[in-house]
């Protein structure tokens, strides 16, 4: 795939035999590029990425890290047009957003406990509706000619921890009353399907799939999810002012998206929503 010419570039003629031709950046295409970069992310191993370079499957260790580079600055750009919130390309007008927080942890085997690092990450998630009108505009990726990163900085919103005081829910639950017949209809076929394919072969495994795999291949196809993630937070997410930038900065975008008649959705984990459930409701 490096080596692959067009015809007008097989045919062409340089105007002396000192003429370069363009530059090799310029011959990348996607495959090369997700390659390298999912190697130097997951291996770290420069031999094994020269080796593909030099085969032609992937550009070459050198390169990797300034293409990372090249995306972390564009990503900050991106952030200096939104008053330091980052705003995925993939997300679009009027579709509904929702999205997940958890902590996120490096090197947390060291023998003695130190030298841990320990963030927050947030990640965005939205159905794809190409007929909808995007929120910002691509990434602008430059060329990057070393590894400097323009500084990114996210103000963590200060918040005092809140005095203990327990929960009134206000909220009427509706219990069902029944389960329905095109449910039951399902469930009866799976169950069916699968005790006569056990029978028939004679074991006790079956060639059907299982509940999940069954519904799924029985279920109409869905539009595909986007999913991206926000700059990482360098603050641990049990804290209370942690906790109300995660939500202040999903409100944010929220309202990028749908506007300010629509509530603002993220999942926690127990040991987060404890922490969060206060701040989100007032």
């Amino acid at each position: 795939m490096y080596g692959f010419k067009s015809s007008a570039q097989v045919k062409y003629k340089p105007s002396s035999e000192s003429a370069s031709c363009r530059s090799p950046h310029a011959r990348e295409k996607p495959q090369v590029l997700g390659l390298a970069l999912t190697i130097h992310h997951d291996r770290r191993n420069k031999k094994l990425m020269n080796l593909l370079n030099a085969h032609g499957y992937s550009v070459s260790h050198g390169r990797a890290p300034l293409m990372e580079t090249a995306l972390a600055n564009a990503v900050v750009e991106n952030t200096r047009a939104h008053q330091g919130l980052y705003v995925p390309t993939f997300l679009r007008k009027g579709t509904f957003v929702f999205f997940a927080a958890d902590t996120t942890d490096f090197a947390e085997d060291t023998h003695d406990g130190k030298g841990t690092t320990h963030g927050t990450i947030t990640t965005v998630y939205q159905k794809i509706d190409p007929s909808k009108e995007p929120d910002v505009e691509p990434l602008i990726i430059g060329d990057a000619q070393s590894l400097s990163v323009t500084p990114y900085h996210v103000d963590i919103l200060h918040c005092d921890k809140p005095n203990p005081q327990h929960a009134k829910w206000s909220e009427q639950f509706a219990i069902s009353k029944g389960i329905s017949e095109s449910y039951q209809l399902t469930h009866l076929g799976w169950v069916v399907a699968s005790a006569l394919s056990r029978m028939k072969a004679g074991e006790t495994s079956s060639n059907i799939p299982g509940w999940a795999g069954y519904n799924s291949l029985l279920s109409e196809s869905l539009p595909l999810t986007q999913v991206g993630a926000l700059p990482l937070l360098s603050e641990v997410a049990h804290e209370w002012s942690t906790l109300l930038t995660v939500i202040m900065q999903a409100n944010q975008l929220r309202k990028l998206a749908v506007g300010e008649d629509h509530p603002t959705v993220i999942t926690f984990d127990m040991a987060l929503y404890g922490g969060a459930a206060p701040r989100c409701r007032t």
